[in-house]
């Protein structure tokens, strides 16, 4: 790789620069140092922003530093930013920012004469966010939008309030030419996962889990493949060729193959095996995405990382009261946090995370 070569110049540089002078502080080195290390960006969705995972520094996205991408590029000494955010669709990542919610609200008034502003409601907003309201963005990526609500003009006194509502920015605007790898996971929640996880795996109605997976089975033949091609695309271009993209596909949530709703003789849906033939569905997009993308740009600078094998034998048991204790996957209901339910263990994105470092160390 060039950054490398540049890497191991600078480091002879550095030891002949200290036979001749003292001059260079250690600042200055470690500037250097950090200036050459690879610059990760990690995008997707709950399972690369660390949901099921420890240590989350925010929870408004579930960004953890235990995901599968902080872990990675740790194993490289990169520099790492993780902008991925639980419930993200393809959208989200190339030109739709994700809502995230109404985080605050207050109430303000000013001395407004409308002979010095004829237009009192635009003056309001002007003045909120001069003051800057809202307050500071709470995590990486994301910004403000200030709404007013219920004006109440009186005479030069305009009194409203302030809606403060988080988006975090379309994900893909964090690639830049600089940028030497990109971690990602996407497609689940386009296909409707959470969904998927209700009907099926809490709410266990054999007739609308039906439709859930019969809708995500038409997403991953129809909607995938472009949304793939237009996100690698794009990738491509802000990177300007230089980023080495790694996309994970999605663990075996089941530890089984079949598993039929209800449960017991009137059963009648197996969605074990309809679960098992939408991931391998996805799978099969993925690495096709892949495959054409390295063709087109003819080089092998996109990696599909299949974290499947790592799974094996650890999936969830989907059965009511089955014991979990081999599986990696957080069982539904198990604690108070939904967002975690059919996602990763630590256990689980530790695996992920050494698939992941393997690959990428042949590589940088």
């Amino acid at each position: 790789m060039k950054k490398q070569s540049r890497i191991l110049s600078m480091a002879t540089a550095i030891v002949l620069s200290l036979g001749f002078t003292t001059s260079a502080s250690a600042d200055d080195l470690q500037m250097k140092t950090d200036e050459d290390k690879i610059n990760v960006v990690q995008l997707g969705d709950s399972y690369s922003s660390g949901n099921g995972a420890n240590s989350y520094y925010e929870t408004i996205c579930h960004r953890s530093f235990e995901n599968y991408g902080n872990q990675a590029a740790a194993s490289i000494g990169a520099n790492y930013r993780n902008v991925a955010c639980g419930n993200a669709v393809g959208a989200n990542l190339l030109d739709q920012p994700q809502y995230l919610g109404k985080m605050s609200f207050v109430t303000r008034g000013y001395y407004l004469p409308t002979s010095t502003y004829p237009d009192q409601a635009a003056e309001w907003m002007n003045r909120v966010k001069a003051e800057n309201r809202c307050g500071a963005v709470p995590i990486d990526n994301a910004f403000w939008e200030y709404r007013m609500v219920a004006p109440a003009p009186a005479g030069d006194l305009f009194t409203a309030t302030l809606e403060c509502h988080l988006y975090n920015d379309a994900q893909l605007n964090a690639v830049t030419p600089q940028t030497d790898a990109v971690f990602l996971t996407i497609g689940g929640n386009d296909a409707n996962f959470v969904g998927i996880v209700l009907h099926c795996f809490v709410l266990r109605n054999a007739g609308s889990c039906n439709t859930r997976m019969e809708e995500g089975k038409k997403v991953a033949s129809t909607v995938a493949p472009d949304l793939l091609k237009r996100i690698f695309t794009e990738i491509e271009r802000r990177s300007e060729g230089n980023a080495r993209v790694y996309l994970l596909n999605y663990p075996d949530l089941l530890n089984t193959d079949s598993y039929v709703l209800p449960e017991g003789p009137a059963g009648w849906y197996n969605v074990g095996n309809q679960l098992r033939a939408l991931q391998t569905d996805y799978d099969t997009a993925q690495s096709t995405a892949v495959t054409k993308m390295n063709t087109l740009t003819k080089s092998n600078r996109y990696n599909f990382v299949d974290v499947k094998p790592a799974f094996a034998g650890h999936g969830l048991d989907p059965y009511i009261f089955a014991s979990q204790a081999h599986s990696w996957i957080v069982p539904p209901l198990s604690n108070f946090s939904m967002s975690s339910y059919m996602h990763p263990t630590q256990t689980g994105w530790n695996a992920e995370a050494a698939v992941l470092s393997e690959r990428i160390k042949a590589d940088f």
